[in-house]
């Protein structure tokens, strides 16, 4: 089991914190505060991974993409780009989340040229993630938090994996649950393929790792 560091959700949701779990699992004195700065994260937005991606990469940590979202088309054609990959469902979370979708498209490209990104223009398999966990990568995942809790609704929501068992995967969930503060949550494997790669349309994968000291 990875020995991530947990962070919250409070104040700027869920993105948020897992980049800053990744973040400090890497570098650990680095703050969350930090984090928010360089991710450029708003109350109440969506907080895209572009900017904290290009941070992370520029010092040395290795990204792996999974996704059928044509960010490229993003960056290219701007908002209709990304209109045209996704579901109308998630097109309107994005929409009604984000402050400025179309301020994006300059960073995806430099993210998308740099040496240690590589993108997978495709969906994530679960032996996608088994595969990155086993190579020691610090997998993020995107899940539908209303399949996963089993109620009724449709919203996006991140986790950082800390552990694929044979029945359970363990995943930190950046959201203050009552009585369950900072501990590590185990979700059934069928219950987390299903909030992951069948309750969302575009579901994500992505993975970070950093060569060892030799």
């Amino acid at each position: 089991m990875l020995n991530i560091p947990y962070v919250n959700s409070a104040p700027n949701g869920c993105a948020l914190a897992c980049y800053s779990m990744v973040a400090k699992y890497f570098f650990p004195d680095v703050h969350k505060k930090e984090i928010a700065q360089i991710a450029e994260a708003e109350p109440k937005y969506v907080v895209w991974p572009f900017p904290f991606w290009k941070w992370i990469l520029d010092k040395g940590v290795k990204i792996n993409e999974f996704s059928s979202i044509d960010y490229t088309a993003w960056a290219v054609q701007g908002v209709a780009g990304l209109r045209k990959s996704v579901s109308e469902k998630e097109f309107k979370y994005y929409a009604e989340n984000t402050k400025n979708l179309s301020a994006y498209a300059e960073c995806i490209r430099e993210v998308f040229s740099h040496p240690n990104f590589h993108f997978h223009w495709q969906r994530p398999t679960f032996t996608d993630l088994q595969k990155a966990f086993e190579r020691g990568a610090v997998c993020e995942v995107l899940v539908d938090s209303h399949t996963l809790d089993e109620v009724k609704g449709f919203e996006l929501h991140r986790l950082v994996v800390l552990d694929v068992q044979m029945d359970n995967v363990v995943v930190h969930d950046p959201r203050v649950r009552p009585m369950e503060r900072h501990i590590k949550r185990n979700v059934p494997k069928a219950l987390f393929i299903k909030a992951w790669l069948e309750a969302v349309s575009n579901p994500e994968l992505c993975t970070y790792e950093k060569e060892k000291a030799r």
